[in-house]
């Protein structure tokens, strides 16, 4: 994988084109965007790494130097459920249910009023004790609160909000559905899922990434129903992850489905054109999916056996198979160092 700005936290800007342990000392869950990653220790703490010159990794400053190994949090900083990272923003909930956000502010992408350029540190969105889910986008976030309602700030040029229109905003403001369960954010787009299973996405769709077959050349700013032909009334989605210009999503059978660009293999279907709705991703054997992430260009995911697997671009060694100019078009077992 690319590391010219530190990301891998390996403690150098070196590339690797296979699995290297980052060493963090008992981590519980990790957020990668393309030039700094963030990660949760299991007793809550924070650190990140990577590049800050947009103070992404909430140190406290905005010193523009690749950090090549997890920084640790400043003094005061509260305990961490989960992270979200933007492209130069973060966002993350803490222990208690708060929602707060950090780094770069273009497009209100943290919350602020367009004159704010950064937020050094981790600032509270508000004072509700109530979110329960978070995702960043390019330069937008949304957060679901246990309420089941979304709230979206930041960038809306291609609808990425579901408001209804294209306008910024540097305040969260709920989308007009409720019932919500879970939410994944692309670059451009936003994905969520309702309490019946039914999955609806919105954003930025001119390369099919909102899964909705004959308007999939459409931006929409406002949620549409994703749909698979005739399983339509059989389709129960519980995980949704967004990439550059592509979506997948779990269903509860452990089923593994992806749509929208598609000329680096991003589907992991063994073709390169685009789809305009899901596509059914498989790999020999009975073991479900479980777990689901989406890179800039690729997509990984782990099966019920604990088997980590990878598709797409791989220029940079980001499958973690080796570095090949050509894409990887259909799933590859990753295999990790022994320790």
């Amino acid at each position: 994988m690319l590391g010219r700005v530190a990301q891998l936290g390996i403690g150098s800007t070196s590339s690797t084109n296979a699995p290297v342990r980052v060493d963090l000392g008992g981590w519980s869950e990790i957020a990668a965007a393309q030039d700094h990653t963030c990660a949760t220790l299991i007793g809550g703490a924070r650190r990140c790494w990577g590049r800050n010159g947009s103070a992404q990794l909430g140190t406290g400053g905005t010193e523009d130097r690749s950090n090549t190994r997890p920084v640790d949090a400043p003094g005061g900083d509260p305990l961490w459920s989960t992270l979200a990272t933007g492209w130069f923003h973060t966002c993350g909930l803490t222990r208690d249910r708060q929602l707060a956000c950090w780094g770069g502010n273009s497009r209100s992408a943290s919350a602020e009023p367009l004159g704010v350029e950064s937020v050094t540190r981790p600032k509270l969105v508000d004072d509700a004790r109530d979110w329960a889910a978070v995702a960043a986008g390019g330069f937008h976030s949304c957060a679901l609160k246990s309420d089941g309602s979304i709230w979206c700030w930041g960038m809306n040029e291609s609808g990425e909000l579901g408001l209804g229109d294209a306008a910024d905003r540097a305040d969260p403001a709920a989308i007009p559905m409720s019932g919500w369960t879970a939410l994944g954010a692309g670059s451009f787009h936003t994905c969520a899922i309702r309490g019946d299973g039914e999955l609806w996405c919105w954003g930025g769709g001119a390369n099919g990434q909102l899964g909705v077959g004959t308007r999939a050349s459409d931006d929409s700013s406002i949620p549409l129903r994703v749909e698979i032909g005739s399983l339509r009334a059989s389709t129960q989605w519980r995980a949704i992850a967004g990439g550059m210009s592509h979506s997948c999503g779990l269903q509860d059978d452990g089923s593994l489905w992806c749509w929208g660009r598609n000329d680096l293999g991003l589907h992991g279907a063994g073709a390169t054109e685009n789809r305009f709705e899901p596509a059914r991703v498989d790999v020999p054997g009975k073991d479900e999916w479980i777990r689901i992430g989406a890179g800039r260009e690729h997509t990984c995911a782990i099966r019920s056996d604990r088997s980590l697997w990878c598709w797409g671009e791989n220029a940079n060694g980001q499958i973690g198979i080796g570095r090949d100019a050509n894409p990887i078009t259909r799933p590859a077992r990753v295999c990790l160092p022994a320790r």
